[in-house]
């Protein structure tokens, strides 16, 4: 039985997650190379970790940057043989 989640930035079911360094969203994959690239990573990134070091384990993040515009991973389904080219 596969277990699957529902990506809270790109809202596509996924069956690999990750917490988000910006805020408490859990993201897909694809959206967790998008949050990296975005130039106020490495400031979340080392805000996250300076709180963990000091004993904070619920850190809610630094928030999301109002320039963040999460943009939908283009998915192509295994389940739709059509959409492989098949």
């Amino acid at each position: 039985m596969m277990i699957s989640n529902v990506c809270n930035r790109c809202r596509e079911e996924v069956t690999v997650t990750t917490m988000s360094y910006f805020n408490e969203d859990t993201i897909c994959m694809e959206c967790n190379k998008q949050e990296r690239a975005h130039p106020d990573f490495k400031k979340a990134q080392a805000a996250e970790h300076a709180e963990v070091r000091s004993g904070n384990y619920n850190f809610g993040g630094v928030g999301l940057p109002k320039d963040y515009v999460p943009v939908r991973p283009l998915r192509v389904s295994s389940r739709n043989p059509k959409r492989r080219g098949q």
